[in-house]
């Protein structure tokens, strides 16, 4: 119904299809003698991903170093970017196929370069199933297959991804939200409320969780509630465009037509399309 709708648009394209705002990234775990994780490191800083475990990660240089050679041209990728640096990243990844570090955190790279570079959703499936195999203790190997399942509308599968995600990510806000998402999807809106609340407790910095909570609040009618979460979202990250469009609708729904203009002109100016007709 509404809620589901709505969250649907607060939540699934900016969060569990795409790529949310993080936390600042954990104190890095430490690393095997002599070898330099840097330049993955600073793919999961962008990306907003915590570190792997040390039992995810190379302790050989030769196992690193397609790894290493593969992050910096991931950089700023989504699913489908297909530049030109995606392709050199899966090549270099690809190189190694006789002989695949058994370790997690190059499937997880492997899926990345996969469906950067527009590969079927089932190959980058297939490099996040064989990760897991290798480490289940990597959350973005299970946050990421719970996207794809979600997509692929297997909604009980995302969330039993979503969990181990969970479980084993902590710290770590997007399977969290996405989980919430999930429970939503299966119009479980309880489970939904309880995870929602549960994500906002445990990282009250995290902008994202209080978008998907206002969403869900909106759908079920709470317009005060709803418009005290979109604020707190919209305070913690100015850019969130679609915190933003939420608050004008929250704001819509208590009355307050100046207050919704501006939020409405604050998601247009910030590229939201949906906005354009809601700011004169």
């Amino acid at each position: 119904g509404a809620a589901v709708a709505l969250v649907a648009a607060a939540g699934v394209a900016y969060a569990v299809l795409g790529r949310t705002p993080e936390q600042p990234p954990p104190t890095p775990p430490p690393v095997a003698q002599g070898l330099d994780f840097g330049p993955l490191d600073a793919l999961y800083q962008q990306r907003g991903l915590p570190l792997p475990a040390e039992s995810c990660r190379p302790n050989r240089a030769e196992d690193l170093a397609p790894l290493v050679a593969a992050a910096p041209r991931l950089m700023g990728g989504d699913p489908g970017t297909k530049r030109p640096q995606d392709a050199e990243a899966l090549k270099a990844l690809e190189a190694v196929e006789e002989a695949r570090p058994p370790v997690g955190e190059y499937w997880l790279l492997l899926a990345l370069a996969r469906s950067f570079n527009g590969a079927p959703d089932d190959e980058v499936l297939a490099a996040l199933t064989e990760g897991q195999a290798h480490c289940d203790e990597m959350t973005e190997l299970y946050n990421m297959q719970g996207k794809l399942l979600f997509k692929a509308g297997d909604v009980k599968g995302a969330v039993k991804a979503f969990k181990r995600a969970v479980a084993v990510g902590e710290g770590y806000g997007a399977p969290r939200l996405n989980l919430a998402l999930a429970y939503v999807e299966a119009k479980d809106l309880p489970r939904a409320r309880v995870t929602f609340d549960e994500l906002v407790q445990t990282l009250p910095k995290y902008g994202p969780g209080y978008r998907g909570r206002g969403a869900f609040r909106l759908g079920q009618g709470e317009v005060e509630g709803a418009v005290a979460d979109l604020r707190q979202a919209t305070t913690l990250d100015p850019e969130d465009g679609l915190g933003h469009l939420l608050l004008g609708q929250a704001l819509a729904g208590a009355k307050d037509a100046e207050g919704a203009k501006a939020a409405f002109c604050q998601a247009k100016a910030l590229g939201v399309t949906a906005a354009a007709g809601l700011c004169p």
